[in-house]
Order: structure tokens, then sequence, then C-alpha cells
């Protein structure tokens, strides 16, 4: 059997600039909005890519890039980012926000290399929104069917508190009823914008409990068929097996 090459991956945040101001937002707090405009400069970003394409082909290996944010898109020069990755035939996703796409944007992202856009859902509309900001949800939904009608792989991250435990199985389910390619959470990091919500974390015993009940949906719908792939990460997952 071949051996499978191994993936170097760049998790890279290209700017802070955001038109949301998530409740439980890592990256802000009251004094860090004036560094939204502070962006490595665009040579710099080319040398980065520069860089991983020589690593890569240094070590043997395939390599991706996640561009995320803030929102990638309101970065002004992303599109000469994108372009300059293009010719590497880099493995590129995106992780932003709903707004700016449009059958327009998704088809320069797909023309571009991107493989896939991953929108964050954290709960039914009113739940969402009060993350979010007002329109989050319609707007997610929306740029999720337009990104599957460009042919981009689509996913769904859930930032997964005390406040909105309770619709993460509601979410689950709607990942799998608009046939995203994949879904995963994660749970929220307190610092940013989430310090104001450190009481909010899922004890163990409250967490392993919600595992169980997010394993049975999992299996529910991969009975089902669903081409939504159902992520389980090791760090999210372990405490099933202590």
């Amino acid at each position: 059997m071949k051996k499978q090459k191994q993936t170097i991956v760049l998790q890279w945040h290209l700017t802070r600039n955001c038109d949301q101001r998530c409740k439980h937002c890592y990256m802000y707090n009251e004094n860090s909005h004036q560094l939204e405009k502070e962006e490595l400069p665009l040579k710099d970003c080319f040398k980065i890519i520069d860089d991983l394409v020589s690593t890569s082909q240094k070590w043997q290996t395939n390599s991706r890039i996640n561009f995320s944010g803030g929102d990638p898109l309101l970065r002004k020069d992303f599109f000469k980012i994108l372009a300059y990755a293009a010719q590497f035939k880099i493995d590129v996703n995106i992780i932003g926000n709903p707004f700016h796409i449009t059958p327009k944007i998704a088809g320069k992202l797909k023309k571009l290399g991107v493989r896939g856009y991953q929108i964050s859902i954290d709960g039914l509309k009113a739940m969402h929104d009060y993350f979010r900001k007002p329109g989050s949800f319609d707007s997610s939904i929306k740029a999720l069917n337009i990104l599957k009608e460009a042919g981009l792989k689509t996913s769904i991250m859930f930032t997964l508190s005390r406040v909105n435990a309770k619709e993460l199985l509601n979410v689950i389910d709607l990942a799998a009823e608009l046939g995203v390619d994949r879904f995963s959470f994660n749970r929220l990091v307190p610092i940013g914008q989430g310090k104001k919500l450190t009481k909010e974390i899922l004890r163990p015993n409250e967490y392993r409990q919600l595992l169980l009940k997010v394993l049975k949906k999992y299996q529910k719908w991969g009975n089902k068929g669903v081409k939504t792939k159902f992520r389980k990460k090791d760090s999210l997952w372990s405490l099933l097996y202590i």
C-alpha cells in the first residue's frame, strides 16, 4: 500500500478586520479594536507562501492554508494573495463570515483554487444572531447555498458553551439537512471577548453527557447515509475514553 503523504497546515489570520463583534470572539476585547488595520504587508505574505512551498518540497509533504481573520474577504489585497497561492496548487480553505459571499465572489474563489469555505453557526436563528449580530443566521444559510452552487466544499463550525449547548443537536440536524460537507464544533475559549463568558463553560460531566447525545445524533445521520462528515477531534472526544 502506498504511504499517504503528510500535510503541513497553516492556519493564517490575515486580518483583524471584521464586520461582526461576536460575544465569544477570542481575538477581540475592548482594547484591541484599534488593531484591525494592522496587517502583514503583501510582500511578506508572499514570502510566507514561498517558505511553505519550499518546506513542503524539502519534507515531501502536501501543503494547506486555512485563511481566517477577522474576515479574510475584508482584506483589500486578499485576492492577490489567493492568486499567488494558486500558482503553487496549495490546498486553500477559508474560515470567514457570510456577508460578502455572492455568486460572483464564490465563482472567483473557485477559479482561484479555493477548496472549501467554513462558516460558523452557533445555534438556530435567535441564538446565533444573539452571539453574532442580527441577520447573521439568514446570511449564513444563504452563503452556504451560494458556495455549494459554485462547487466549493462547505463546513459549519459551532462554538459550544452552556448558553447554546441545548441547540447543538439542532444545528447538527441543520447541517445534515443543508447537505454541508463537514460539521464540527469547538468549545468556548475564555479569552478576548470570551472572558465575559468564563462561567458559561460546560463542566466535565455536563460535557460528557452532551457528547453521548451528539454521538447518537451523528450515528443517526450516518445510518441515513447523509454526505455530511461529522468530525470527532481527539481533543474534544477524549473525555469519553477516560
